[in-house]
């Protein structure tokens, strides 16, 4: 009893992103919850050890993580005789966070297999509280719910920003996360199971989240998702107009019904100034050579060519990287942040690390992807390749903490619905 309600108590943690203290350095919610995951680990190690090296995508998890305990050992090294105590322990709090999430996920991949009525109560629960958070977004954008963040991030990341709930004060947070929230309510949506989970609620949550990504003005997430309705479409036009004709009919039910003056104006705003506006200036003013992704990427082009040449001149760093969140590359690269999980990978963990990270998603997909049961997991693994190219949002460090503990959750919840559905039709033979 006590581990379920540990597992529902880190899916709403991956929600709240809010720190609940910080001691030089933030503690949140799934920061306390690692500490019964790991105490669980260490009295069932066993099993637990036994289960996850004959699961492929549990396998892959760990291997990643002690690679990066590798590289660990070298960035600490360094920040320990220039004596930057501080980051060191921001570092393995980083550290920590990483093992968590994995040792989350491989306990939750066993759990959900074991039991399948347990898995439908822990998607339905991650159903209501994505619905819940969507809530708090759209209030929040009618100034009905206050703004939850600490001054400080208002201050950096408010005013023209959308507000962004309990997710991250950075609108790339929100955008990324409801994304996630966008492809499990599409997996609900097209699953062949009998999974006894609110297709209804699905359908609202899918109309949610899209109006949630907009308002949140995260370019990032903008490309996310467009990008997993793009490898839909493309593996499987019948899947995505199952998600897409539920969710344009509930929407035009709830625009001729409720009075949406308010959201309507905050979203072409967002468009107006986050695209629009952009391109206009960019068209005006680009090079004759087309500089667009340079302007419209918010300089991710400048820090993309800083972080290529950092390694171009330090090529050493390129097999086995500098350090998992080494001082001295955070120091030395492109401006503290690549932009670009791909080059952060290399730099820190090196390409071993990077076809490591990788490998996690090609044992998510494993098989023929345009299997009806796998389309959906592998427009997701599309699109988080995607978005890991434009940004850092799946890595374990800075605003973006909970998300790649998200991304592992939904992922894996699409998958247990494949695999289902798999058991399903062999039963039905």
């Amino acid at each position: 009893m006590m581990y379920r309600i540990m597992v529902l108590l880190y899916i709403i943690s991956l929600f709240y992103n809010i720190p609940l203290f910080n001691i030089g350095i933030e503690v949140k919610l799934f920061t306390l919850v690692f500490v019964y995951f790991f105490f669980h680990f260490l009295r069932n190690r066993e099993g637990i050890y036994d289960f996850a090296w004959s699961d492929r995508v549990s396998r892959s998890m760990l291997k990643f993580g002690l690679w990066c305990g590798f590289t660990f050992m070298f960035g600490i090294t360094y920040m320990v005789i220039i004596g930057e105590v501080q980051f060191v322990l921001m570092s393995v709090l980083y550290y920590y966070h990483l093992w968590g999430f994995i040792i989350a996920t491989i306990f939750l991949r066993k759990s959900f297999l074991l039991d399948i009525r347990y898995f439908e109560k822990m998607v339905f629960a991650m159903l209501v509280v994505s619905v819940v958070e969507g809530l708090i977004i759209l209030g929040q954008n009618v100034e009905a719910v206050p703004y939850l963040w600490a001054k400080e991030y208002f201050m950096a990341y408010g005013g023209e920003t959308a507000l962004t709930g309990t997710l991250g004060p950075n609108r790339v947070v929100p955008g990324t996360a409801m994304y996630l929230c966008f492809v499990l309510a599409a997996a609900v949506i097209a699953a062949r199971s009998k999974l006894q989970v609110s297709r209804f609620l699905s359908v609202f949550l899918a109309i949610l989240s899209v109006v949630c990504v907009v308002l949140t003005g995260s370019r990032t997430g903008y490309i996310s998702l467009a990008s997993f309705m793009v490898f839909l479409g493309l593996l499987s036009p019948v899947n995505i107009m199952r998600a897409l004709v539920p969710a344009v009919l509930v929407f035009f039910l709830l625009v001729k019904f409720l009075d949406t003056s308010a959201i309507e104006e905050r979203m072409e705003f967002t468009i107006s100034w986050r695209i629009t506006e952009d391109l206009a200036v960019t068209q005006k003013y680009a090079s004759d050579e087309g500089d667009y992704y340079g302007r419209l990427g918010s300089g991710r082009k400048g820090k993309l060519e800083r972080a290529g040449n950092f390694l171009l001149e330090n090529p050493w760093f390129i097999p086995f990287g500098g350090g998992f969140n080494n001082r001295f590359l955070d120091a030395y690269k492109a401006g503290n942040s690549a932009h670009n999980l791909f080059l952060t990978l290399v730099i820190e963990n090196g390409l071993v690390g990077l076809v490591l990270f990788l490998g996690i998603f090609v044992a998510f997909v494993r098989g023929n992807v345009f299997e009806r049961e796998t389309i959906t997991l592998a427009a997701l693994t599309g699109s988080a390749l995607v978005n890991m190219f434009f940004g850092e949002a799946f890595y374990i460090f800075r605003p973006s903490f909970a998300l790649l503990g998200m991304l592992f959750l939904v992922a894996t919840m699409v998958d247990l619905m494949r695999m289902s559905a798999k058991v399903y039709d062999l039963q039905k033979e």
